[in-house]
């Protein structure tokens, strides 16, 4: 799309050496590719992929910018980096990179505070799957508070760039943002305003062209200390089969992208999942749609719009947000929709088996 020729001149502005490493893997029903960074869409000899359905042989991601990025931070130092193709990538070092026909890792260390390892396999769950442990290890002598992010923008063939997307945000306490912006590059400090929502659970929103944005905050974790959870990609022949390999998955959270030619999703829905999280598996046969309640559509305007804005919609947190919640019951001696019933706190992190 468009954004693609200004964010790749962005990237390679900011993006610093990563080893050249990295590969296109399959299950011989999906195809998925690897950056040494860990994220998706490596340039690498054969097709640019992100995730293709084989049957197809459509991809979910490449039709337009190639978007799809991970971010982490931690909330104590401040310290936050990210990797991404389009998006660019800062703070983010490649260690490793292996990978096999079907498989691959990616190592990097995370501004000298994590390791982080993304381990790509053939999820035993459904053919239709690509597993992705993350550990996510503290590698610096303070406590630190881990946030994790992943973004991708869906551009679903056969119309790509006006997909239907579907985000179940499930009830894991450790997610604290989620939206359809799949242009974000994923740093869990970097404000998020949406496409067209921002923590909502939807049922084929669109069409347009949006994805998926997940964040999650897993809590302190002491130097030395290591947490995993689970992503899964993959692709389906309809909307059918994909709630089936969710199901399989043990999803708690997701997002399905599907083209916006038919109701059921043929010829390809796309997928992307997380267990692990804390959260309790989702019935994606049964998802939910909360419709897309904004500050906008709680009919504020002017001041106590941008301020809602601020609080609700662009994914501010720590001091920040604080700031704007103590601006705001200042004034109006009340919460905005989003404050007035606040997630719980994060659990204790999954620790490493």
């Amino acid at each position: 799309m468009k954004l693609r020729t200004a964010l790749l001149g962005f990237a390679l502005l900011c993006t610093p050496m990563l080893a050249a490493a990295q590969a296109n893997i399959s299950n011989g029903t999906v195809r998925i590719g690897v950056r040494a960074d860990g994220a998706l869409m490596p340039s690498v000899d054969g097709p640019t992929t992100g995730i293709t359905f084989l049957a197809t042989g459509n991809d979910g991601l490449t039709p337009g910018c190639l978007c799809e990025a991970w971010g982490i931070a931690d909330a104590i130092s401040g310290q936050s980096g990210h990797a991404g193709a389009d998006t660019g990538s800062a703070g983010i070092t490649s260690e490793s990179f292996t990978s096999t026909a079907t498989t691959a890792t990616s190592v990097v260390n995370a501004f000298g505070k994590f390791r982080v390892t993304h381990s790509f396999t053939p999820s035993t769950a459904s053919p239709n799957l690509f597993d992705v442990r993350v550990t996510i290890q503290n590698i610096s002598a303070a406590n630190t508070q881990v946030l994790y992010g992943r973004a991708m923008d869906w551009d679903i063939p056969p119309t790509a760039f006006a997909e239907l997307v579907t985000l179940q945000r499930g009830n894991s306490p450790a997610l604290v943002f989620s939206s359809d912006n799949g242009f974000h590059n994923a740093d869990p400090l970097n404000p998020d305003s949406g496409t067209n929502f921002t923590n909502q659970d939807v049922v084929d929103d669109g069409p347009t062209d949006h994805g998926a944005h997940f964040r999650f905050n897993f809590g302190n974790l002491a130097p030395g200390a290591s947490l995993q959870f689970t992503i899964a990609y993959g692709a389906a022949a309809s909307t059918a089969q994909a709630n089936a390999a969710l199901a399989a998955f043990g999803a708690e959270s997701y997002s399905l992208g599907k083209p916006s030619s038919s109701n059921d999703g043929t010829p390809n829905a796309f997928i992307f999942a997380f267990k692990g999280t804390g959260g309790t598996p989702v019935d994606p046969e049964n998802p939910v749609d909360t419709g897309a309640t904004t500050c906008a559509s709680e009919g504020y305007t002017g001041t106590k719009l941008l301020w809602c804005q601020n609080i609700c919609e662009k994914g501010y947190t720590g001091s920040t947000l604080a700031m704007w919640i103590r601006r705001w019951t200042d004034r109006y001696r009340d919460l905005p929709y989003c404050a007035a019933n606040p997630p719980p706190p994060p659990p204790p992190p999954p620790q490493e088996a």
